[in-house]
C-alpha cells in the first residue's frame, strides 16, 4: 500500500513494528524488569502498535483517494462571444490561472471583466466556459449582463 512504511526489528527476543525510537527504547527498559512487566507492557505496545497501525492506513487510504479525485482542467473561457466571435478564448488564461488544479472555483465576471480587453464596448455580453474533470466534460454559460454574476466550475460529485 503507498504511503505506509513498516519498519521491523528484533530486540532482545521481541519484535516491534513501526513503532519509533521512544517505544525501542521503553522496550529496552522494560527487558530489564521482571517477566511479567514485560508481559503487561508488551500488551500495551500491542494495543498502542495496532492503534498506529490503523491511523496510518486510514491517513494513508484518505491521501490516496484525495489523489484519485481529478481537479479542473481549464478547456476554453470567453467573455463577450454574443456581441463578438472573435473574442473566443479571450479569458481562458485568467481562468487557467484561477481554477486549474481545483476541486472547485469560483469566477467573478466583474473581476475578469476589469482584467481582459473589452471586446465590445457599451454592450451586454454572456460568459462561456468549458473544462474537464479527469475525463468528464463540462460547459457552463452565463447569460448577458453577466458582469454582474459568478461562475462556478467544480469537479465535486
Amino acid at each position: 500500500m503507498n504511503g505506509v512504511v513498516i519498519r521491523r526489528e528484533r530486540i532482545q527476543g521481541a519484535q516491534t513494528v513501526g513503532i519509533g525510537k521512544r517505544a525501542t527504547k521503553h522496550l529496552l527498559r522494560s527487558s530489564f524488569n521482571s517477566s511479567k512487566n514485560i508481559t503487561e507492557e508488551s500488551t500495551t505496545m500491542r494495543k498502542n502498535l495496532k492503534f498506529i497501525l490503523a491511523a496510518t492506513v486510514l491517513v494513508s487510504c484518505s491521501f490516496l483517494h484525495a489523489q484519485d479525485k481529478p481537479g479542473i482542467t481549464v478547456a476554453s473561457a470567453t467573455y463577450g462571444s454574443n456581441m463578438n466571435r472573435k473574442a473566443a478564448g479571450n479569458a481562458t488564461a485568467y481562468v487557467k490561472s484561477a481554477c486549474d488544479g481545483k476541486r472547485s472555483c469560483q469566477i467573478s465576471v466583474k473581476d475578469l471583466a476589469t482584467k481582459i480587453a473589452d471586446p465590445s464596448p457599451g454592450n451586454k455580453k454572456d460568459f462561456e466556459f468549458s473544462y474537464r474533470c479527469g475525463s468528464m466534460r463540462k460547459h457552463g454559460h452565463l447569460d448577458p449582463e453577466a458582469a454582474e454574476k459568478t461562475a462556478l466550475l467544480s469537479c465535486a460529485e
